[in-house]
């Protein structure tokens, strides 16, 4: 099995942030500022673009809209204002760390969505930047801990790479929460660790098994269901009952979904008056196969009043044990 390794991530910003309005009058959403678990205070679109270059990405498409282009590539590519520099030249620490953000800017791509069309129409914008290759796919607006030696798109990417196919991740979700999340159901995988050469030393063996995911071969992929189609076709043996497996918010998708998406912009097929992407993959399940990976993580929206609150009060229980913290 030759797979194309995943070296570009794409991440759709273009949304308005209606939600959190009027403070996505005064900075866009995707630099709301959030103490990270390393005690930085960063914008939260640094957050996730360190998730992917940590998992091994080298290229980031950001699907904006045009007027949140120059305020984000600001951010990443101009020099500090003179008071600020004139602080810097004292502190070597905060030079590193403006050194890091000119860094990351350097593998930023912007791609502008034109129209608000949709999420899947959001990721088709990107086609002719990502190509023929696999994509890391991250949303704008979450942030993850791994609880894993290995982050959370990075537990995903290595499930691709493992078998080849399209991989969506999900976690355990009480029901009550369906009607915000997509929704699996699949066959169990059995771990490949299991397959492993046993004669390696066992505590290491037992290691392996215990960081190795929870993998599905999905065959059924429901966008936000009523709890009765869930009740009779999402439930999973293993979970507890009233608990599904619904979308974690990260994917590695073949660009076979670009073909799928452009047949539905096309034909205008839309799904509650969008091009979604969800009921894309459900296509690209039926054509080639979708996998699911069990994250051992945690997700946190900002995009959500509410949960933006949690994720401040989560993220600061980290950040109050970090070296960088104050």
């Amino acid at each position: 099995m030759n797979v194309k390794p995943v070296k570009k991530c794409v991440i759709p910003i273009a949304g308005y942030g209606t939600r959190l309005f009027p403070a996505t009058k005064a900075t866009i959403k995707a630099l709301f500022p959030i103490v990270d678990t390393d005690g930085i205070a960063k914008p939260i679109i640094q957050i996730i673009i360190e998730e992917a270059i940590a998992s091994g990405i080298e290229e980031v498409f950001l699907v904006t809209q045009d007027d949140q282009r120059d305020v984000v590539n600001a951010y990443f590519s101009e020099d500090c204002r003179y008071h600020i520099s004139e602080v810097l030249k004292q502190r070597p620490d905060l030079r590193a760390r403006a050194a890091a953000i000119l860094e990351l800017g350097r593998r930023i791509t912007y791609v502008i969505q034109d129209e608000q069309k949709g999420f899947g129409h959001a990721v088709y914008c990107a086609k002719d930047f990502v190509g023929d290759e696999p994509f890391l796919l991250l949303l704008g607006d979450h942030i993850y801990i791994s609880k894993s030696s290995s982050r959370c798109a990075k537990q995903a990417i290595d499930v691709f790479l493992t078998y080849g196919k399209s991989v969506t991740t999900v976690t355990p979700t009480p029901e009550e929460q369906l009607k915000s999340f997509g929704a699996i159901q699949g066959r169990k995988i059995p771990a490949r660790a299991g397959h492993a050469d046993r004669s390696d030393e066992p505590v290491r063996f037992a290691q392996r098994l215990l960081c190795e995911p929870q993998v599905f071969e999905v065959t059924i992929l429901k966008e936000k269901p009523d709890v009765e189609y869930a009740r009779k076709h999402l439930r999973v043996t293993s979970l507890k009952t009233g608990m599904y497996f619904c979308n974690f918010g990260i994917d590695v998708l073949a660009p076979q979904i670009f073909e799928i998406l452009e047949y539905n912009i096309r034909h205008d097929i839309r799904h509650r008056g969008e091009f979604q992407l969800r009921e894309a993959m459900a296509t690209l399940m039926q054509q080639d196969g979708l996998y699911a990976c069990v994250v051992k993580g945690e997700r946190y929206d900002i995009g959500i009043p509410q949960e933006f609150v949690k994720t401040v009060a989560r993220f600061g229980e980290f950040s109050r044990k970090a070296p960088n913290s104050l």
